[in-house]
């Protein structure tokens, strides 16, 4: 389903970028993924016990048997979609990466609106059901409000310190500095330094160096500052510095020779797009799910360098652009609602692109 797939491209983003997310986000989603696939598998049972009452030649609304089966199982998905929906509102995953955290928000927003439309949906069956009421309370779907943001800097949360106290007041210090100078938090202290300063207990200056993410540039400006809350600390609670405890950390080399350069996910798809090959090819040839390379190629569409009507049809457009006004832009899933089956999730998201590079170019 759809559903399914807009997790397995989050796990994938979260495989792509590990190191900048906690680990509790990749676990987290494997469950999520594990949960939702028993769900389906309970589904398509479901649904071939369906196409057996179907084949009846009553009408549906007059097939007691049908109804009875359709209510009893209505009790059952509802409640099940709902508790997949109260696990998706626990989202663990913290990332120091505004970017990522954008990327993060949106797809688990997308996957939030498509449980909660089904669940809706589902609701409607607890009375007789019939396609005219079905499709009249579709449109009557409004998205209920869903909060999630993966920005370490707009959370405190951290389960697996030894000091949680002390880490809170060390991210609160950090989140200080970044405020007053417009820092990036990995500028002045990301979430694995705070973890091993949290951990370690550093007592000077020489033990702080010892932290990973510590130069002597980042000593001389920020050191003291988190130096004094540790040491604090640790003579309230009369604790004593664990660095002797830590592995050394690694120092960097310089390089020699020609640094070979990172690969850039997006600019790779885009190569590939460039060279003539579709869009089921690259994903194929990638490893990737078909949405996230559209999801790559929205990007390029948005900033120009790709031309809508290389990915969608000129057809497909006109009638996708007008439901965008309405929508005024989003989400995707109430578009695809009012579109039906015969216009793509990713077909979609490139049409919100070429949208906003309209604008963007209009606006001045």
């Amino acid at each position: 389903t759809a559903a399914i797939n807009n997790v397995k491209e989050i796990q994938e983003y979260l495989l792509e970028h590990r190191s900048s997310f906690n680990p509790e986000a990749l676990k987290w989603t494997g469950e999520l993924l594990e949960k939702m696939d028993k769900l389906q598998e309970t589904a398509t049972k479901f649904h071939s016990q369906l196409r057996a009452l179907f084949l009846q030649p009553k009408p549906a609304e007059e097939n007691q048997l049908l109804q009875e089966r359709l209510k009893a199982a209505a009790v059952y998905f509802v409640s099940e979609t709902g508790t997949l929906i109260q696990f998706i509102q626990r989202s663990p995953a913290i990332t120091d990466s505004r970017l990522h955290s954008k990327e993060y928000n949106e797809s688990l927003r997308e996957t939030f609106a498509q449980f909660a439309m089904k669940k809706y949906l589902l609701e409607g069956f607890n009375t007789v059901f019939d396609i005219e009421t079905f499709y009249r309370r579709k449109q009557k779907f409004v998205l209920p409000s869903f909060m999630v943001n993966a920005y370490a800097g707009a959370s405190e949360k951290k389960t697996d310190s030894p000091h949680p106290r002390l880490h809170q007041e060390l991210r609160k210090l950090r989140d200080s500095i970044c405020s007053r100078k417009n820092l990036p938090v990995y500028i002045v202290a990301g979430s694995s330094t705070i973890d091993e300063m949290a951990r370690y207990l550093p007592a000077s200056l020489a033990e702080l160096r010892k932290i990973s993410g510590f130069g002597d540039a980042k000593i001389e400006h920020y050191g003291q500052q988190f130096l004094d809350i540790i040491v604090t600390y640790n003579k309230e609670n009369n604790l004593t510095s664990l660095i002797d405890e830590k592995s050394p950390k690694r120092e960097r080399k310089e390089k020699t020779g020609e640094k070979k350069p990172r690969v850039d996910t997006k600019a790779e798809t885009f190569r590939l797009f460039k060279e003539g090959r579709s869009v089921a090819e690259i994903a194929e040839l990638r490893s990737f799910a078909h949405q996230t390379i559209e999801g790559h190629l929205a990007y390029y569409v948005e900033k120009g360098d790709i031309h809508i009507e290389e990915v969608v049809s000129r057809e497909k457009l006109l009638l996708i652009e007008p439901v965008i006004k309405e929508y005024n832009g989003g989400p995707v899933t109430l578009i695809r609602q009012k579109l039906g089956n015969e216009v793509g999730f990713g077909e979609i998201r490139l049409a919100i692109a070429w949208s906003a590079f309209k604008n963007a170019n209009t606006a001045g």
